[in-house]
């Protein structure tokens, strides 16, 4: 889950997220590190814990944030803290830290296996855009982002993944998979019996380039929507079998100040309503909202 405690909380606060979490039927969540400030050791993550806790109506616990120019921590953390770590190998508009040079990469995998942590990574490469930017610059249309960050950039990305994770027998969790030929490379990695796991999101099999052209930041995604043809193939994958249909759930709350004004929508996709419905009347559409048990602070 993309909870916004601490720093961000005028998106949404831990008890709507968690709140709505409970609504959708989900008990327990783990919360991504892109924070403010990020939750990139140990003492962030506890800190993080204390904030929230007697305030979550959900079970939780962290992803901690891989750090490049420390990836030293991995190797020693406490898995009562956290087991897990996100790398983003690619910039991102909430991205705190990125994995932009080979060897900080390298480095992480190494110190990840050495403390049995699992490696959660954002698999687009940042050399690949690098590249594509030096032909023109960012783009000035939602319909010119696609092919600005076309779907090579993560096949790239998880190839270099599965050889890492080949060389140190470092434990992968790939978030949301976009295309097909990523899927392939996952699939025949984890056939090897490597330690690969990975996921496809609800609306990277929904929605395609085509809709963020007409909808812009509504279904503007990172990795980008794929072409239809891509997203069919994913889809047959999963039809057939060969993919885990789990997803990392961003929840977000409605997008209006207190004023009533229309706020500027952020990117991405919101596929769960929050517990502050624009009625005011609970979680779900029919104004049901849920009777909260005492709140957990196992983090």
């Amino acid at each position: 889950m993309h909870f916004r405690t601490p720093g961000l909380e005028h998106k949404e606060t831990w008890e709507n997220g968690s709140r709505a979490a409970l609504a959708g039927g989900v008990t327990t969540v783990m919360d991504m590190p892109n924070t403010r400030p990020p939750s990139l050791d140990t003492a962030s993550l506890r800190a993080k814990a204390a904030l929230i806790a007697g305030r979550s109506y959900v079970d939780h616990r962290f992803h901690m944030g891989a750090d490049p120019d420390h990836p030293e921590v991995l190797a020693h953390l406490d898995p009562a803290v956290a087991t897990s770590a996100k790398a983003f190998m690619a910039g991102h508009h909430t991205a705190p830290v990125v994995f932009r040079e080979a060897h900080q990469l390298e480095a992480a995998f190494a110190s990840a296996a050495r403390g049995g942590v699992r490696l959660v990574l954002h698999a687009e490469d940042q050399h690949v855009f690098d590249l594509l930017d030096s032909r023109g610059g960012d783009p000035d249309t939602y319909a010119g982002y696609e092919p600005h960050r076309p779907r090579s950039g993560a096949i790239v990305a998880v190839a270099k993944v599965v050889q890492l994770a080949r060389t140190h027998g470092t434990k992968v969790h790939i978030l949301h998979v976009s295309s097909a030929e990523e899927t392939d490379l996952l699939v025949a990695a984890a056939g090897e019996g490597l330690p690969i796991s990975f996921e496809v999101t609800g609306h990277h099999l929904s929605f395609t380039d085509h809709d963020t052209a007409r909808r812009g930041p509504r279904t503007r995604l990172s990795p980008r929507s794929a072409p239809r043809v891509t997203v069919s193939g994913s889809g047959r994958r999963c039809s057939a079998g060969r993919l885990p249909p789990s997803a990392a759930i961003m929840l977000r709350t409605p997008s209006r100040r207190r004023t009533g004004r229309r706020r500027r929508r952020p990117r991405g996709c919101p596929v769960s309503r929050s517990s502050r419905s624009p009625s005011g009347r609970g979680c779900s559409p029919g104004g049901w909202s849920p009777t909260p048990r005492p709140p957990t602070s196992r983090g």
